[in-house]
């Protein structure tokens, strides 16, 4: 993990002329503070931040227990962050306190967004991204939002980050823009790819290790979280979402999300009729996902995810390809990704010019 403070530190000074957009106000409410043990953590969105401000809370009210007591929907109700601090409070804590960060491949990051808050049934994302996404890619006013593509929200990523005026949310915005690595010297940046190893290390870091014996069953226990919260959003959404989806449709694309996470194999099929997806409740739903997930093991899973990533990114043109990359330029070089991975751009021919940025 030193090898990455010192890399940030050393690609934040070739990029010190690079201009940052951002806001005061967006950065202090991703800072979440512990002034008992004297930390803070910096939350980004569809990079660890749910598990890490459940595990807070219970930090905070001295319980020790798993992250994952906390349900998904309740994941900000003891949440305390920086907003409502003078910025010289806030320039005092980061000075004396230890900071920490959790990114993300850029990449699945951005996949993982839109399969979480737009593909599935979100009516609030569809209102919030999905219609001026589709609007800017098809020149209609008569959409709900909920059939933006992958490619459309690509393209609306783009012209959101260099449009001020365009609705912007924190679960697409370029980690650099939220927590300011060039600003802030973060003293762990841990990865998602490596999330248990990193995880467990900075809790010893932090004189937390009476919380690693509760997350030894971590993955398991990660992997009910994420079928409890698809079926509680669901159930949360069916009737607002049936305005724009039939129930049927809602709920198909609920099963894809699974799948789309490497959770239920691609060969399962998705058990129910157009008449029990109106009726079902939330614990025949979750009933269901566990039994599928437990189907499931006996297949690839990981590479079927990764199949999916692929295929995803295979409907980006080269051309918008290479503005994404602008977009999230300043992540790739400072957290250290490859830019440039074979299995996004195995088939396509990347431009000298992109190859000399």
């Amino acid at each position: 993990m030193t090898n990455r403070y010192l890399h940030q530190l050393s690609q934040c000074k070739r990029l010190r002329d690079m201009e940052i957009k951002t806001s005061e106000r967006m950065f202090r409410r991703q800072l979440q503070p512990n002034k008992a043990h004297k930390f803070i953590y910096c939350g980004i969105e569809k990079a660890g931040s749910t598990f890490w401000r459940r595990l807070l809370q219970h930090v905070q009210l001295g319980t020790v227990q798993t992250p994952y007591r906390i349900r998904p929907e309740l994941v900000n109700s003891y949440y305390v962050d920086l907003s409502k601090s003078t910025l010289l409070e806030v320039l005092g804590l980061l000075k004396s306190f230890t900071k920490f960060i959790f990114v993300r491949n850029p990449y699945t990051r951005l996949l993982s967004g839109f399969i979480d808050k737009l593909y599935s049934p979100n009516p609030y994302y569809w209102n919030k991204i999905g219609i001026p996404a589709t609007r800017l890619a098809r020149e209609t006013t008569h959409t709900c939002g909920h059939g933006v593509s992958f490619k459309e929200f690509v393209e609306y990523i783009i012209h959101s980050n260099n449009n001020p005026q365009s609705k912007r949310d924190v679960h697409f915005i370029p980690a650099h823009q939220l927590c300011l690595p060039c600003y802030i010297q973060y003293d762990f940046i841990g990865k998602i790819e490596s999330f248990e190893k990193d995880a467990w290390f900075i809790l010893g870091k932090l004189n937390l290790t009476q919380y690693i014996p509760v997350l030894q069953n971590f993955k398991n226990q990660a992997v009910f979280d994420a079928l409890y919260d698809v079926s509680h959003t669901f159930i949360e959404f069916r009737k607002e979402a049936s305005k724009c989806l039939s129930f049927e449709e809602s709920l198909k694309r609920t099963w894809r999300k699974l799948q789309f996470r490497g959770i239920i194999a691609d060969e399962i099929n998705l058990p129910f009729s157009y008449k029990e997806a109106e009726n079902i409740t939330e614990e025949k739903l979750l009933s269901t996902f566990i039994k599928a997930n437990k189907q499931s093991q006996k297949f690839d899973l990981r590479s079927q995810k990764q199949k999916h990533l692929m295929h995803a990114y295979s409907t980006i043109s080269l051309q918008t390809l290479e503005k994404l990359v602008e977009v999230f330029m300043i992540d790739f070089k400072i957290f250290d990704y490859n830019i440039y991975p074979a299995f996004i751009f195995q088939n396509t021919n990347i431009s000298i010019k992109t190859l000399l940025v």
